[in-house]
């Protein structure tokens, strides 16, 4: 549910019916709108370079990964060498506990870095910019704060998709001089000496190889993924933005209120006399008021009039027993 926050100045300052509370509450609209499109400003930055990232992303991956391939191809053709002149130097035990290995090396390395594939999910990418009656400074500073703290995990993983440019080709290229390397060493004088070792290499460059392009099929399945994310952050910063002028229009209105308060503390004849003028102009009648109240009234009167205590009388007495 989505409010404006309202609010009236506690402290009118001409008397009778005038109420000037609507000049506070425009002023702290103000102020809302002012820390809203400061935001959006800061936001749009990023924003901004992130667009003109995506736009050029399908020319620049599709790049990428044909020079990728390449790589690739020749990696896979010589680890096939590889494995023609090892296969028959390993027992077929070490193999299969070898291959075990690597499966859980792997596992636990997709766990500590996240994962291949789209990091978007849209069941996560849920922001909601309205302002409800229950809410405060306090619980909107803690909404933008999540909010905020989702919207960097979503450029991170922006910002890493769009790096695929640069990182693909790279990753593919180390492939490709590891398995060159390989080659030459299972051709060396201590081949025989490290053979588990080399077909542990063997299958972790393999394993490389089979994760290139980090669970991306087609380039457009990465392309939609790109286009998640952004739109996950767009929707998140603006959701950020109304947020935070929301925040900033009830932290006016609260220092307004808190403003009021302590005039009220330091000039209380002034504000009593304030009331007075309003409400007692035209007294009415005596004994028409309330019961609760007339009684109230009789003991000031028998205070003015001497034959009572000081009203505070009582709670000195009380103070001094104790």
């Amino acid at each position: 549910m989505s409010r404006t926050p309202q609010t009236q100045s506690d402290h009118a300052g001409t008397g009778g019916a005038c109420d000037l509370g609507a000049i506070d509450d425009l002023a702290c609209s103000a102020t809302g709108i002012k820390r809203q499109a400061e935001k959006t400003e800061q936001q749009l930055a990023r924003l901004t370079e992130f667009k003109d990232r995506f736009n050029s992303a399908r020319a620049d991956y599709t790049k990428a990964r044909e020079t990728a391939g390449a790589d690739a191809e020749a990696a896979a053709r010589t680890l096939k060498q590889v494995y023609e002149q090892l296969r028959c130097r390993i027992g077929a035990e070490d193999k299969h506990c070898l291959k075990r290995a690597v499966r859980q090396v792997f596992a636990e390395i997709r766990d500590c870095a996240g994962g291949w594939g789209c990091c978007a999910d849209e069941c996560d990418c849920e922001f909601d910019p309205s302002v409800g009656d229950e809410d405060t400074v306090a619980s909107l500073a803690a909404r933008i704060a999540r909010y905020e703290a989702q919207v960097e995990r979503e450029a991170a993983c922006f910002t890493g998709l769009a790096g695929e440019k640069d990182a693909l080709p790279q990753r593919a290229a180390q492939i490709k001089a590891d398995a060159t390397q390989l080659l030459a060493d299972v051709a060396g004088p201590d081949a025989g000496r490290n053979v588990i070792r080399l077909w542990a290499q063997l299958l972790v460059l393999r394993r490389r190889l089979e994760e290139l392009y980090r669970g991306f099929g087609p380039v457009s399945a990465y392309l939609d993924c790109l286009c998640k994310v952004l739109l996950c952050i767009l929707k998140g910063s603006s959701a950020i933005a109304v947020l935070e002028g929301a925040k900033a229009k009830l932290e006016c209105m609260d220092a307004l209120k808190k403003k009021a308060c302590d005039e009220k503390q330091t000039n209380s004849v002034a504000e009593v006399m304030e009331v007075y003028e309003r409400l007692c102009r035209e007294c009415p009648p005596k004994g028409t008021g309330d019961g609760g109240q007339a009684e109230e009234d009789d003991e000031d009167e028998e205070w003015e009039e001497g034959t009572g205590g000081w009203p505070g009388s009582k709670a000195i007495a009380v103070e001094s027993g104790d």
